[in-house]
């Protein structure tokens, strides 16, 4: 039984080991397409760069690639819904960028449409350099929910955003960003 047992995690190791060195082989060239259909799809380009998430994984962390963190959660008593998308990268030296795209504090989602004034974006380059928007200065920010059936549990959208790190007087664009995913 015992001999068994180890087989099995043994096995399951190889394999999650295996999906996430096979990921990570891929040198992505282009983005995903935009979709409706929950397909757990997301990328942007950051300064017409291609950036589609991934974590290096390893086969003894026992646990999945934690690139992508998608939650949409109905409040109770409030007729809307959070929404919060979030993506990583683990770049070979180790350093982490990551991105967010989330529902601002108290409001949340209802409908399909133009969302712009719903939500918050941010960009984070490796060493904490944190980017995000600006409202006295943003004018370049749109986020669109293109699906949202809460029956079938799929949000789709597309989103564009320029950001600023206010420290550095910096910034960045994100266009062309899309997300399809099932909650």
């Amino acid at each position: 039984m015992k001999f068994k047992t180890k087989l099995l995690f043994l096995l399951l190791g190889i394999f999650f080991g295996l999906e996430c060195r096979k990921h990570n082989d891929i040198r992505v060239t282009q983005l995903p397409p935009i979709t409706q259909e929950g397909k757990n799809t997301f990328g942007f380009k950051v300064n017409n760069e291609i950036w589609v998430p991934y974590f290096n994984c390893t086969a003894s962390s026992g646990r999945p690639c934690h690139e992508i963190f998608v939650g949409v959660v109905r409040i109770i008593n409030q007729p809307f819904w959070e929404v919060y998308i979030g993506a990583h990268v683990k770049y070979k030296d180790n350093s982490i960028a990551s991105f967010s795209l989330n529902t601002l504090l108290n409001t949340g989602i209802t409908s399909m449409g133009d969302k712009t004034d719903s939500f918050r974006l941010e960009f984070v380059k490796p060493a904490s350099l944190i980017y995000n928007e600006f409202p006295s200065i943003s004018t370049d920010k749109n986020v669109t929910i293109s699906r949202f059936d809460t029956l079938n549990r799929i949000i789709s959208g597309t989103f564009r955003a320029t950001l600023y790190n206010n420290t550095l007087k910096d910034s960045l664009k994100i266009t062309e960003g899309r997300f399809d995913f099932k909650f």
